[in-house]
């Protein structure tokens, strides 16, 4: 029907109101490959194609005419990408004996939380630290991937 997806998994056919993708940063890819009904090579490819069209209808100033080619997949929403970070608590005892959980951070994440190894040490993270807006995932992009400790 309108509005569903319908997946292909092991020769067995799954029709979703809903698809979650958990694949890290490649999910919004892989997401809209599978609303493409491509593989993320086929989609790659495509938007090299669209985007040399797109180059060529800009070089011969065809963009009055209206006929550079249009994109008609199924957008997705906008990805925020954040990192975190955890800490240490070091020299000294553990205050804690259980999990401690906060509320979580009206800005984003569940909230620095504390947590216990199986060595006794005592975790705290992890923290939020947006990355730019303009960042789409990508390996190649100059991101500062030091710890902040602000």
């Amino acid at each position: 029907g309108k509005g569903r997806v319908r997946l292909r998994v092991d020769g067995v056919e799954i029709d979703c109101e809903n698809v979650i993708v958990c694949a890290g940063l490649a999910s919004d890819k892989i997401a809209q490959s599978i609303l493409m009904g491509t593989t993320l090579r086929e989609m790659k490819e495509r938007q090299e194609q669209l985007l040399q069209q797109q180059q060529q209808n800009d070089a011969n100033d065809n963009l009055k005419n209206n006929n550079h080619p249009k994109d008609t997949r199924m957008q997705l929403p906008k990805q925020y990408y954040a990192k975190g970070n955890y800490f240490k608590l070091e020299n000294q005892k553990s205050p804690f004996t259980r999990l401690i959980y906060p509320l979580p951070d009206p800005k984003g994440g569940l909230g620095v939380h504390a947590t216990m190894d199986l060595s006794g040490s005592t975790r705290f993270g992890p923290d939020v630290q947006w990355l730019p807006p303009d960042f789409d995932g990508s390996e190649d992009e100059n991101i500062d991937w030091n710890v902040d400790a602000e």
